[in-house]
């Protein structure tokens, strides 16, 4: 189970030897193992830099468009590096433990 708060309540927790389960508790989430937040959070700083920058100018604003205009700008090379970065960090962790 994930960390989510209901998986922990009383009313939830009841259940589990009713069902026979012993319940198996992921660890913490941490973004810096999913691949997937270095690429939105590229995302999210293009998308922002032009808000800024439209707010700055005084120009029109289109959201859909500016979110599209960011994602077109990842690379496969952005994405394989961020891979990269996460299998090290990855690799790196498990051989602290």
């Amino acid at each position: 189970m994930d960390n989510a708060t209901i998986h922990k309540k009383p009313c939830v927790k009841e259940w589990w030897p009713k069902l026979n389960m012993e319940p198996i508790w992921n660890i913490g989430y941490s973004p810096e193992f999913n691949p997937i937040e270095a690429v939105f959070s590229k995302v999210k700083r293009l998308f922002n830099s032009q808000r800024l920058n439209n707010l700055v100018n005084k120009t029109g604003f289109n959201p859909d468009k500016e979110i599209e205009s960011a994602f077109k700008q990842i690379t496969v090379e952005h994405c394989r590096s961020c891979i990269k970065k996460s299998l090290f960090l990855l690799k790196n962790a498990s051989e602290q433990d």
